[in-house]
């Protein structure tokens, strides 16, 4: 009854959420009795139980689940998905991927079939707005009363720590995932700092000079003044500035040593704008930052446009964007620099960092607990992946195939570029962070561990969920307005505490900041 009405009032909301997601085989017959033996013993060392009976895999026995999830990735066809094969034997589950569109396109058909009453088993919820709706009618499993079968899951996300983000109202409803990695990372062209007889900036004084000498002194040789010295992709570049001041273009959550604060309060948040500015004025600023995205941004600085940049290691590194990135000079040189130091006496710091890993998070259909063999297929899913050969499965394919381990390491073939691609899918508590992207991008290592290594401000801004009634996207839409306004001088940085104000009594961000703090409190990350 509960589920029917859940699916009435999603059908009469007519709900559309936005999306927030950053980025098939089938094996028949019995086992011997070695192959048996040697499952056996794989499932006693990754935590995987299976009944007495298990061992007679028929195809009536194999359980069935459908992972439902939103994304632009290519699927081999049902016959061809080796890594659903590999599953089907290992656990005797018959998991099968269904890609439902991207962004938009995805909100819409999950939507629409959690609206007509056919709720995949598995899926990704699109935001947690969304989420908050399926969690308030009842259509989403509780994990609470299964973590004791949910050990190795446990275990692999560093036990309640790494629960608690996934909490609503106390209760666990998200799979929770280890913690994954952080990109970002300030990029600079030494051919270019050579060539205009200049050093790797350290200092925020020194990178705006540096940037006046890569906009100003023809660094490209040319003869034309065609060249910028910073850039970024979107409004967020200017975090390499304001992280440093404690300060962000966004609003963020973060624990200082006097409680629970916001980017946006930060006392030398002014001072930060104000070196944004300064950069503005200067002329070495790309005029397009605000708009571009990292295509736009990678193309700018393969066409040998922008001297410095705050970019990621993945669209500079791999090796397919740094061929592309150097294609029209391959002698360009960009590394990476450390943060800038704003010398206010803090720690140099460089974008965010969220302690809390829930966008893309895996949810299960509140009905999974009504049919006994999909439960236990999804139990033993869960604690399949976090085990040792399911998740170095889901990482890097077949070994012998796609990698090898060479003494003590996994190192991997051609085969893992060509028929790896989709597995990461299939990755629903994430994996050691620095060890799946070594092996993967082993040209792009370097800069993989200094962006992991960068200082970052840890926010706690993912763990707030806010009553319905607070217009979040309302109020987030003002501060960004109002950051591009002091930045880019349409409103004076003068006016900044008006602006908080006007956040405080348009917008309710005191009852935001009052409402964060509580629920941190509630979760453990503050008391």
């Amino acid at each position: 009854m509960k589920r029917k009405k859940a699916v009435a009032f999603l059908m009469a909301m007519g709900l559309t959420f936005s999306v927030a997601l950053t980025g098939c085989g089938n094996s028949g017959g019995s086992p011997d009795q070695e192959t048996v033996e040697k499952q056996a013993e794989k499932e006693t060392e990754s935590g995987v139980s299976e009944s007495d009976d298990q061992s007679a895999k028929t195809s009536e026995e194999i359980a069935e689940l459908e992972l439902v999830v939103g994304h632009a990735v290519i699927m081999p066809e049902k016959e061809d998905n080796f890594l659903e094969k590999k599953i089907r034997d290992a656990i005797g589950v018959d998991v099968t991927m269904n890609i439902l569109g991207a962004g938009s396109d995805y909100t819409t058909a999950l939507n629409a079939r959690i609206s007509g009453g056919d709720i995949p088993d598995m899926f990704q919820a699109p935001s947690t707005d969304a989420l908050m709706q399926y969690v308030e009618n009842g259509l989403i499993l509780c994990l609470d009363d299964y973590l004791d079968q949910l050990q190795p899951l446990v275990d692999w996300v560093g036990g309640e720590n790494g629960i608690k983000p996934n909490r609503i109202g106390g209760k666990l409803y998200r799979v929770p995932k280890a913690p994954q990695g952080i990109y970002d990372l300030l990029v600079v062209r030494q051919d270019w700092l050579d060539k205009v007889g200049a050093e790797v900036p350290t200092t925020m004084e020194e990178a705006l000079e540096v940037a006046r000498k890569l906009t100003f002194d023809d660094p490209d040789g040319n003869g034309v003044q065609d060249t910028y010295g910073f850039s970024g992709s979107g409004l967020f570049g200017f975090n390499a500035i304001l992280t440093s001041y404690g300060g962000a273009t966004t609003n963020e959550l973060y624990l200082s040593d006097k409680g629970l604060t916001s980017t946006l309060l930060s006392p030398r948040m002014k001072e930060g704008l104000e070196m944004c500015k300064r950069f503005v004025d200067a002329g070495v600023v790309d005029p397009d930052i605000v708009a571009n995205n990292p295509e736009v941004l990678r193309d700018k600085m393969a066409q040998c446009k922008i001297g410095m940049a705050s970019y990621d290691w993945a669209n500079m590194y791999k090796q397919i964007n740094w061929d592309l990135i150097t294609a029209v000079d391959p002698g360009a040189d960009w590394i990476w620099m450390n943060p800038w130091d704003a010398q206010t006496g803090e720690t140099p710091r460089y974008h965010i960092k969220s302690a809390v890993n829930t966008i893309g998070s895996w949810v299960i259909s509140a009905d999974v607990a009504d049919n006994p063999e999909k439960l236990d297929a999804v139990l033993k899913l869960l604690n399949y992946v976090v085990s040792e050969e399911g998740n170095r499965l889901v990482c890097y394919g077949e070994e012998g195939r796609h990698y090898n381990v060479e003494d003590g390491m996994i190192v991997k073939t051609d085969l893992m570029t060509t028929e790896c691609e989709y597995i990461w899918l299939y990755q629903i508590a994430s994996r050691n962070e620095m060890e799946y992207l070594s092996v993967k991008f082993p040209e792009a290592e370097g800069s993989i561990k200094a962006a992991m290594e960068t200082d970052r401000i840890v926010t706690y801004t993912e763990a707030v969920i806010m009553p319905e009634d607070f217009h979040m996207e309302d109020m987030n839409k003002y501060i960004e307005e109002n950051i591009i306004g002091f930045i880019f001088g349409t409103r004076p940085i003068s006016e900044y505490d008006q602006f908080i104000e006007e956040l405080n009594t348009s917008f309710g961000f005191g009852e935001y900041m009052k409402i964060a703090e509580e629920q941190l409190k509630e979760q453990g990350y503050m008391e």
